[in-house]
């Protein structure tokens, strides 16, 4: 990079967002019920889409999905583009340090500090906090009257730790500089009346910064990316999601994610179905359809003959589909791979019973297709009493496959679990166990989940291979799987001695152990112990009878002067963060009286809280009662 430009030589970057086309495919699934939609609806100040956002619901939103964003979101309630601008600059290794204060400023104006009132209209933007690479061009152009150009040749300086270069310039940005003839060049702050303490202050708070400082042309456009989807999220999620799906359909753990979001909005994502199902995941009535694209062994020929002849007419059964298509880049491969993802589910038959008669249907359709003898029957074409009665087979008297054999059946065509999912049945365990989700593992926020972090996963065994070690001994690499990712578990020798007899495929376990990252590798789970995972049911049966006398219910009692001070402010920022049950009561030390809060800043009780509660009202004004 270096090297190009001292040889006079441009570089260029160009970023490829999938986010784009994302927007462009949602906004196309609109307009098939929406004919009216047009982009000049988004405007920029919905408090609607702003709500969401600060209420941490940012899956799928371009770049709001980490866990550790979501809870600067949900501190920060933004409700101006501005803020969104602001987040995703300081978002970021060095200037994340900030967040506490930018938040604290933003909610409380009375804090804003500035180092001399030049700073004022340059930094009110930000609430007192050196944010953009702008504003540090701006400061060394208003405090020591610097031009353009030399502005930004230091604000590069800067951002490349160029230390020779930055020295010389804290000299000039104080003192200013002149010309051989004594002529000014740079005024300086001194100049401008700026004293010196105040400029060294500035300066080395600009120095320190500017290597991580955003440009905000840049952070203005993601934002404007960011804003619009969740503007399409909050206003068309079902269509959204659906764009979202299709444009991770060659990453399973984003798939799982985002079904999992699909569930939390109330939208159900439908297996594949011949009668309804396009290219890609797209809208069907309140729900989501599967893309058959999705559906191992169907080339994009085969999808188009499917959508375009049902547009004719629907499909009215197996037998029916499959004389329709035939001889039309249908194969058997194909139409087993539609049994068994469960697309011809309603059509009359169970998927055993499909796959039972698949090969004597194309059979008989091929010798249909190849007969030249004038009358010649096929099979299918034979009445019980042998006339020429046209019929459909009849379907063996066998019974479904058990539930579990068709989920895995799902999982193996379709890349994930279309009618459920193996780990449904023990989610109760991973509650109580506290499990972290391996889709939160995987989202890349190395705040909450840094390299060494103790984690408890529960999921089920999908993939089980063991090899032996130098030393001759057994160790084992696991494919783990929940609801929202996989990811790969390592179990040494010392371990696998201990607990082998839990890790064949599809066991459910619950696996505690740390996580190991290493540059240009998925994140691994090395595991420490394994454990059977309890079914709801097991769980259920296991709970100590309940006591004949029920304990009282608990409230989170809050002692402040009154409810129009900043303490009660500050309160109220942490108690919109922890939404829950629990009742909260402010105890007036004023009035001596108490008041209930309203419902909507009732709590759910934990130690993160209850610490957070305590270091912004004092220990002894915050009890659990």
């Amino acid at each position: 990079m270096t090297t190009l430009e001292e040889l006079g030589l441009l570089k260029m970057d160009f970023l490829g967002l999938r986010n784009l086309t994302v927007i462009d495919d949602a906004e196309r699934l609109i307009r098939r019920s929406h004919p009216d939609y047009s982009p000049g609806d988004i405007r920029d100040d919905d408090r609607k889409v702003f709500a969401m956002i600060s209420h941490g619901a940012t899956e799928g939103v371009f770049q709001f999905e980490s866990q550790g964003m979501k809870n600067v979101l949900m501190q920060l309630k933004p409700d101006c583009v501005e803020d969104l601008i602001a987040v995703l600059s300081l978002y970021r290794p060095g200037p994340m340090d900030s967040i506490p204060t930018y938040i604290d400023c933003r909610h409380n104006p009375s804090h804003i500090r500035y180092k001399h009132p030049l700073l004022q209209p340059i930094l009110n933007v930000t609430y007192g906090c050196i944010v953009y690479q702008e504003q540090v061009m701006q400061i060394f152009r208003e405090l020591a009257g610097y031009s353009l150009g030399r502005a930004d040749i230091v604000r590069r300086a800067m951002s490349k730790k160029k230390h020779d270069v930055m020295e010389r310039e804290r000299e000039i940005f104080i003192n200013g500089m002149t010309d051989e003839n004594g002529v000014v060049v740079v005024e300086g702050c001194l100049r401008r009346g700026v004293d010196r303490a105040a400029a060294e202050s500035i300066f080395s708070e600009m120095e320190s910064f500017a290597s991580y400082a955003f440009n905000k042309s840049h952070a203005a456009a993601y934002a404007a990316l960011s804003y619009k989807t969740a503007w399409l999220k909050c206003y068309y999620p079902r269509e959204y999601m659906a764009a979202l799906l299709s444009s991770v359909l060659d990453n399973q753990n984003k798939l799982a994610v985002y079904t999992g979001e699909c569930r939390r909005l109330g939208i159900r994502v439908l297996p594949p179905n011949v009668n309804e199902s396009y290219r890609d995941f797209a809208v069907s009535g309140s729900d989501i359809r599967y893309g058959l694209l999705a559906v191992k062994n169907l080339g994009r020929a085969f999808i188009d003959q499917i959508i375009a002849e049902r547009a004719l007419k629907p499909y009215r059964s197996f037998y029916d589909f499959c004389k329709r298509l035939y001889g039309r880049n249908m194969n058997s491969r194909a139409v087993e791979s539609l049994i068994r993802c469960g697309a011809f589910d309603g059509l009359g038959g169970n998927r055993r019973q499909l796959l039972a008669v698949v090969k004597i249907v194309l059979d008989d359709l091929e010798y249909t297709s190849r007969r030249n003898m004038g009358g010649q029957l096929s099979f299918f074409d034979m009445g019980a009493d042998g006339g020429a009665s046209p019929g459909e087979p009849q379907l063996p008297p066998l019974g479904e496959f058990p539930p579990d054999e068709l989920l895995y059946m799902e999982k193996e065509v379709a890349g994930m679990y279309l009618s459920g999912h193996p780990m449904d049945d023990y989610t109760v365990f991973s509650e109580a166990v506290k499990a972290d989700r391996i889709g939160d593992i995987l989202a890349g926020d190395l705040q909450a989940y840094p390299d060494g972090k103790a984690v408890c996963v529960v999921g089920v065994i999908v993939r089980s291979k063991t090899q032996l070690t130098k030393s001759n001994k057994m160790m084992a690499r696991l494919t783990v799987e929940d609801r929202f990712g996989s990811i790969e578990v390592v179990v040494f020798p010392n371990i696998y001695e201990r607990f082998g007899r839990f890790l064949g495929e599809t066991s459910a376990v619950v696996i505690r152990g740390t996580l190991n990252f290493r540059e240009n590798e998925e994140p691994k789970l090395i595991c420490e112990t394994v454990d059977t995972a309890r079914s709801n049911e097991e769980c259920k049966n296991s709970l100590p009878p309940q006591r004949s006398k029920p304990s009282q219910p608990q409230a989170l009692y809050l002692r402040i002067d009154d409810l129009d001070t900043p303490l009660y402010e500050r309160a109220r920022r942490v108690l919109d963060i922890f939404e829950g049950g629990t009742p909260v009561i402010f105890y007036l030390t004023a009035s001596r009286r108490k008041v209930m809060a309203p419902q909507k800043l009732w709590v759910s009780l934990n130690d993160v809280m209850i610490k957070e509660l305590k270091y912004q009202l004092g220990d002894q004004n915050v009890a659990v009662k």
